[in-house]
C-alpha cells in the first residue's frame, strides 16, 4: 500500500478530528445510512475498472465495495487523519490529510466511477461547484460520478444536523435538497445525465443518490 501522508492545511475543521469522528461514524452507519442499500441500488452489480473514492473517511462504503468487487485500480482521498484506517486491502493507495484538488499527480487521471458519498454538505456552497467541476473532469468516457447526500427533510436529516453542528462541531454544514444538487449539476454541465435513483431514495430516506455521467442513451 502505498500510503501519502502530508500536513494538514487551515482549512480543516474541528469535526474532522480522528476521535471525533470514530466516535460518530459508527452510529451514523448503524442509524442514519445503510452502506448495504447504497452498494445493492447506487453502485453497478458488476465492476472491475477504477475507482475514486473522494472524502471517504475511514473507507467503511469502500471495504464494503471492496468486499463485493475487485476494482483494476482503486484511490481513496479525504483529508482526515484516520482517513481508509477500514481499508486493509494493500492495493488501495490511501492520500491522507489532503484534499482532492491538492494532488496534482492523480488530476488528469480518469476513472470509471467516483465517489461522493456525505461530502458536499460539509463544504461551503461556493466551494461544491468546484469540487464537481473537478470530479467530473476526472470521469471515463463512460464513467459515473455517484453523489450520495442527505436531504434536510425527517426526523433523521434533523438529528444528523444536530450532531454535525452541535458534536462535531462542523460550522458549515448544510444539507442539499434533491432540488438543489440538479441545479447545482446543471449550473456546471447541462451535457451530463442525472439519474436518481427512486427505489434506494424511498428505501433509506432521508438518504439519496444521483448518477451524473456524460453517456447518452438515445
Amino acid at each position: 500500500m502505498r500510503e501519502e501522508n502530508r500536513s494538514f492545511g487551515s482549512a480543516l475543521r474541528g469535526y474532522q478530528e480522528g476521535w471525533i469522528f470514530e466516535l460518530l461514524a459508527p452510529v451514523y452507519r448503524r442509524f442514519f445510512f445503510s452502506i448495504d442499500l447504497f452498494i445493492r441500488f447506487c453502485f453497478p452489480s458488476e465492476f472491475s475498472g477504477s475507482l475514486l473514492d473522494v472524502g471517504g473517511g475511514d473507507g467503511s462504503v469502500l471495504a464494503e465495495i471492496l468486499k463485493r468487487h475487485t476494482p483494476k485500480k482503486t484511490i481513496l482521498v479525504d483529508p482526515t487523519p484516520n482517513a481508509g484506517s477500514l481499508i486493509l486491502d494493500t492495493n488501495v493507495v490511501k492520500y491522507v490529510g489532503l484534499y482532492l484538488q491538492e494532488i496534482d499527480e492523480i488530476k488528469n487521471e480518469k476513472f470509471d466511477v467516483i465517489l461522493l458519498v456525505d461530502v458536499l454538505h460539509h463544504i461551503k456552497p461556493r466551494d461544491r461547484k468546484e469540487l464537481v467541476t473537478l470530479t467530473l473532469s476526472m470521469l471515463s468516457t463512460n464513467g459515473k460520478l455517484l453523489i450520495k447526500e442527505v436531504g434536510p427533510k425527517g426526523i433523521k436529516s434533523k438529528l444528523t444536523y444536530w450532531a454535525d453542528v452541535y458534536i462535531s462541531k462542523d460550522p458549515v454544514v448544510a444539507f442539499l435538497s434533491e432540488y438543489d444538487l440538479r441545479v447545482l449539476i446543471n449550473e456546471i454541465n447541462q451535457e451530463v445525465q442525472v439519474k436518481g435513483n427512486l427505489l434506494y431514495n424511498k428505501k433509506d430516506f432521508p438518504n439519496y443518490c444521483f448518477e451524473v455521467s456524460f453517456q447518452n442513451d438515445k
